[in-house]
């Protein structure tokens, strides 16, 4: 067993693979602070460079959104307990 986790360790430290893998809890974090409502509008989330982009189907979302943008950086990175995420850009 611990061959494996070491193994698993080694893995996920590599540089290319810890940035994908955190890039992917960003956006399991993104889906969890809109809600099960809100997401189902959200077209993609990429994150590049410390900027969050958000792919919605809604306009009427991304207005009510973009006048909230400031909380939901807050509760994002909040919930990561660090600032991996300096701004939002709804799309």
């Amino acid at each position: 067993m611990k061959k494996i986790d070491s193994l698993i360790k080694k893995i996920t430290e590599k540089p290319k693979i810890s940035e994908a893998l955190r890039k992917i809890d960003i956006q399991e974090v993104v889906r969890d602070v809109l809600g099960k409502n809100l997401t189902k509008y959200v077209k993609g989330i990429q994150v590049i460079e410390k900027r969050l982009i958000i792919r919605l189907n809604s306009s009427a979302l991304r207005s009510e959104l973009s006048y909230n943008k400031n909380k939901l950086l807050e509760n994002i990175n909040g919930y990561l307990q660090k600032e991996e995420i300096k701004e939002i850009i709804l799309k």
